[in-house]
């Protein structure tokens, strides 16, 4: 039997458990009343004698048992004596035990009958082990139930997925339950995918982290994907039920995710996942303003009708008893000393806070947090709570710019500029350049950073470790990133240094991302890439990637024509780029050369062997494209050009070969296809992959390259899975509990306090 001591449950939630749970037991259902003063009434039925038969419930569980019980006696007593019911029950969150549950009763008289009247926490959890249809309605409980617990661990097979759950699981006692969940919850089920977008702040994460909970705990596998589709992919098995969960979808920056065929792989899995929505799940989140952002450069998007999928969050879909109950939520879970709890409470100050027009969850919980507030006394209190308000964007002023030592501020900079997560050992290096830095020296504090990142933990940074043990480093909250970027935004020296001092692709994305978005200037750009490319020369290229190299060439072209100096910088990194090993990445660097064959600055015969050295290595269609560009630039009389042309073709087919499974389906390419018409599926594959070699215009495929990009697939096994499919999965329902407040929107009642 579970030992709960509904430390997950606000009092105004206990209250529903104990009318629900003693009212199944009884075989009545108890009436309630609006959350409020209660005159010693929380649920009531009458006996067949029309006699009232009363239920109190007493939810306190910072208060020691000796004070309840004399609080009980010399109170509730009173109010009792008034309402004089034929009987009178009461249900404590605390152990009781014989003794006090035989003080209870005298001290109430005649009206607790029997000492069964009284249900203890013992009472309680006895109850809920023998009635798990009263339990599953409470959500909060439902979810710290042993066996729903273990359930859910064991689904979380992977080290990240395990992570997040512990993470869900926290979160989810502040939880709470709005019409937005609900809407959601019928996007996912109807289409398999749900993205749910909104402004920062408005409680996406929360939401998708409380369904992917909810989904684990009836037998959904959990996979976190943490850049791309691609794991997702290895990991995706037909018959299981899976759900996969993609936070922040788009990145910190969207120019990255919608790049190439990127964004073509994210709608593919979506329609992927679409097709098999009877055990599979799709939850993906994103910033409003990124993904309208990313439409605009990704065809697929609105071709694919992926918009069907969008739940948008916005402060209007929640009502202002939604905001109480947050607020309240937040206050009950928090560590806020009374003192500070009265300053809310003082003049009704909490309906200033739910009406004020730049509510947020995120706001509430940094207004509720008393270790972010602790330096603010007591009758100072309810002003910090205005400020923030009238001013959300303090909410990290504060604390970054006069709680961290100068090197906390430059190691949170580090991982903004990053974008994403990034291995503390990539981190340590990045931070220790930085302070090697002539110029940032006078920033440093004396912290190391071992210790820098133990401080910063929790706070402004999470620190996860991934399988195989690699501790890994990440904001702990995507608004830190927000407000760091835009408040460097003109301090171009800074921005340098903590991209230089990175020596990685993601901070370029950000770079990129910011200037595309207007929190820099264009000028502040130009000057960043300048000096990444004079000091990346000067460095004679050493420590640098080839992949690092070609995007700062990339970034670097526009200018070229009106900056000279810049242009002979290029031109250096560029034949440094010829010398170097052959980049992951292939897209970028043939860009670079093409540009590079009307400056005569590499040579053809240069050109013609990266072309062949690279079609040795299995690439994806966006590199085969990019390739094939470079390609078709070159001169075909040249002896080399065949040469160059046969290794790209291989290579082309190879990469058709591996992607036609994945291809057929998520382009539906046996759709017109009749019942075991095999002939026509085998004619309906080949003309599709024939079509889509054709994309590639420089390469000339043949008969024989088409039979060879099919042969490993089975033409008609795909036919049969498509008519015969998985069994329809039984349908999975979501429980509903604690809409039992939402017909109350008398916010002055649910604070009311007893």
């Amino acid at each position: 039997m579970s030992d709960y001591d509904f430390a997950e449950l606000n009092d105004k939630e206990f209250e529903i458990l104990c009318t629900d749970l003693i009212g199944d037991e009884r075989g009545h259902r108890f009436e309630r009343f609006k959350p409020g003063k209660d005159g010693g009434v929380d649920g009531r039925y009458f006996a067949e004698d029309r006699k009232e038969v009363v239920l109190q419930c007493k939810h306190w569980p910072g208060t020691p048992i000796e004070q309840l019980l004399s609080t009980l006696e010399k109170k509730e007593t009173q109010k009792v004596s008034k309402l004089k019911p034929q009987s009178y029950i009461l249900a404590i969150s605390k152990q009781l035990s014989r003794l006090d549950k035989q003080a209870l009763r005298k001290a109430f008289g005649p009206f607790i009958k029997r000492e069964d009247d009284i249900y203890g926490r013992e009472d309680l959890n006895q109850l809920l082990s023998t009635r798990p249809h009263v339990l599953k309605r409470h959500t909060k409980l439902w979810l710290k139930n042993a066996e729903v617990l273990t359930s859910i661990l064991n689904y979380a097979i992977l080290g990240r997925s395990l992570y997040a759950v512990e993470a869900m699981l926290a979160a989810a006692r502040t939880y709470v339950r709005t019409n937005s969940h609900l809407a959601a919850v019928q996007i996912a089920e109807a289409n398999g995918v749900v993205i749910l977008s909104g402004e920062p702040g408005i409680g996406k994460t929360t939401l998708a982290e409380q369904l992917c909970l909810e989904y684990i705990a009836s037998g959904f596998t959990l996979y976190k994907i943490a850049d791309d589709v691609s794991g997702a992919e290895a990991v995706f098995r037909a018959d299981d039920k899976q759900i996969f969960y993609f936070d922040d979808f788009l990145g910190r920056n969207y120019l990255e995710a919608f790049r190439g065929t990127t964004g073509s792989q994210i709608v593919n899995f979506i329609n992927r996942v679409s097709k098999a929505k009877s055990n599979k799940r799709f939850i993906l989140t994103s910033r409003s303003t990124i993904l309208n952002r990313g439409k605009f450069v990704m065809d697929y998007y609105r071709h694919e009708n992926i918009e069907n999928n969008e739940y948008i969050l916005t402060i209007k879909s929640l009502t202002q008893m939604d905001r109480a109950r947050i607020l309240y939520n937040h206050i009950w879970f928090s560590v806020l000393p009374p003192e500070y709890v009265e300053e809310i409470y003082k003049h009704k100050r909490y309906r200033d806070i739910v009406g004020h027009a730049n509510y947020n969850p995120r706001l509430i919980q940094f207004i509720t947090n008393h270790d972010r507030l602790k330096e603010c006394a007591p009758d100072k209190y309810w002003g910090c709570i205005e400020q923030h308000l009238d001013n959300p964007a303090e909410v990290w002023e504060n604390p970054f710019s006069w709680q961290l030592e100068p090197n906390g501020r430059i190691l949170v900079l580090l991982v903004a500029t990053h974008g994403r997560e990034i291995s503390e050992e990539s981190l340590g290096m990045a931070f220790a350049r930085f302070a090697s830095s002539a110029a940032t020296q006078h920033l440093m504090g004396g912290l190391d950073f071992l210790g820098t990142v133990k401080q910063l933990t929790g706070s402004f940074i999470s620190r996860r470790i991934r399988d195989g043990g690699t501790p890994l480093i990440d904001l702990f909250n995507p608004s830190i990133g927000d407000y760091v970027l835009r408040r460097f935004a003109s301090d171009a020296t800074a921005l340098f240094f903590a991209i230089k001092s990175l020596r990685s692709l993601p901070p370029l994305k950000t770079l990129q991302s910011q200037v595309r978005d207007e929190v820099i200037s264009k000028h502040s750009y130009s000057s960043i890439t300048n000096d990444l490319l004079a000091d990346m020369c000067e460095g004679a290229f050493k420590g640098f990637t080839v992949d690092y190299i070609a995007e700062i060439i990339i970034l670097n072209i526009p200018f070229v024509e009106i900056d000279h100096k810049r242009k002979r910088l290029v031109k250096t990194a560029i034949q440094a780029l010829v010398l170097d090993d052959l980049p992951s990445d292939c897209s970028t660097i043939s860009y670079v050369y093409q540009w590079s064959i009307g400056q005569n600055i590499v040579s053809e015969n240069a050109i013609f062997d990266f072309i062949v050295a690279a079609s040795k290595t299995n690439r994806d269609e966006e590199e085969v494209r990019s390739l094939a560009n470079l390609l078709g630039d070159l001169d075909q009389a040249d002896p080399q050009w065949t040469d160059a042309h046969d290794a790209l073709r291989d290579c082309a087919v190879e990469w058709m070969a591996d992607s036609l499974p994945y291809y057929v389906g998520d382009n539906d390419i046996l759709a017109s296809v009749g019942f075991e018409e095999y002939l026509s599926a085998e004619r309906a594959v080949e003309s599709a992959v024939e079509e889509k070699l054709k994309e590639f215009s420089a390469l000339q495929f043949t008969n024989a390259d088409v039979e060879s990009a099919t042969s490993k697939f089975d033409a008609r096994e795909a036919l049969d899975d498509r008519y015969t499919g998985s069994a329809t999965q039984e349908s999975y329902s979501f429980s509903n509990v604690g809409n039992s407040l939402e017909r109350f929107d008398d916010i002055d009642d649910l604070f009311e306090r007893g």
